[in-house]
């Protein structure tokens, strides 16, 4: 089976969305390229590979499509890879979504992205199906891949002024900070309050390594004394508090009006996603 003339017969699906699909020889990945202002998708499988790829399910008039291929390439896990593909407000994405959530529809896999706190948000809102997916609903507010669930008890606890975290301790509030999954470009956040969480370092200038631990810092200062430092501390999977304006290139600002709780969508759950991570 020549399984590059099956990922080209998938061209005319995405044209169907409005989306331009390369296919190229790889070892089975799926990524969106933006070059000179323009965005394509980018499938990559070879018959030692990838035995299988299809479009399961193709929404034109949403512009979204669900993805499948199955992989067979030695020296990774085997098995079925599925990724929802689409157009989010300004630009394409396709997201990987996790194995242990199996879906067939694109609406399933936009509930498999959601966490379980968001979901469990959405049913105590009585959220229909027709709003669910919805980038503003009653449970929820999201932008890209991070969801804001609004929290009234927490900000009738705090109407004083007097900001406590959950332990009751003095809280830190801090303005215009990132929120970062992996090295995507950030979501910056008017006011956030954080708790728990491990401590981290990362630096722009060394993305390839991406989140350090706290001895690794300090092996690296201590290898360079001269150097001046670029690494900042961050937090790896905090609990995140949220409120005001939160700013995004690619994405139209939101306005949380009283305190959120943030998380993130589980695409670092899926095997084509672990090299993600939430930092804040």
């Amino acid at each position: 089976m020549d399984i590059l003339n099956s990922a080209c017969d998938l061209k005319d699906r995405f044209a169907r969305m409005g989306a331009r699909l390369d296919v190229q020889r790889g070892d089975g990945d799926l990524n969106v390229i933006r070059e000179a202002g323009r965005e394509r998708f980018v499938l990559r499988v070879d018959d030692d590979s990838v035995d299988r790829v299809l479009a399961r399910d193709v929404r034109p008039r949403e512009r979204h499509l669900l993805l499948e291929m199955r992989i067979i390439a030695s020296g990774q896990t085997p098995g079925w890879r599925r990724f929802l593909c689409g157009h989010d407000e300004r630009e394409w994405f396709a997201a990987a979504i996790p194995e242990d959530r199996p879906v067939a529809k694109v609406t399933e896999a936009f509930e498999a992205l959601k966490p379980w706190a968001v979901l469990n948000a959405q049913l105590r809102a009585g959220v229909p199906a027709s709003r669910r997916h919805r980038r503003r609903n009653e449970a929820f507010i999201r932008q890209g891949e991070w969801y804001f669930v609004p929290l009234p008890d927490l900000d009738r606890l705090w109407a004083d002024g007097a900001v406590r975290d959950p332990n009751g301790n003095p809280a830190i509030i801090l303005r215009d900070e990132p929120l970062r999954r992996g090295q995507g470009k950030p979501h910056v956040v008017e006011e956030v309050l954080r708790v728990g969480g491990e401590q981290v370092y990362v630096s722009d200038l060394h993305r390839s390594r991406g989140a350090i631990s706290p001895s690794a810092y300090w092996a690296w200062k201590r290898s360079h004394p001269q150097t001046p430092d670029p690494w900042r501390p961050m937090r790896r999977d905090p609990t995140v508090f949220a409120r005001g304006r939160v700013r995004h290139r690619d994405h139209a600002t939101v306005l949380l009006r009283g305190w959120h709780q943030v998380f993130v969508n589980t695409e670092h759950r899926a095997i084509a996603g672990r090299n993600l991570l939430f930092l804040d």
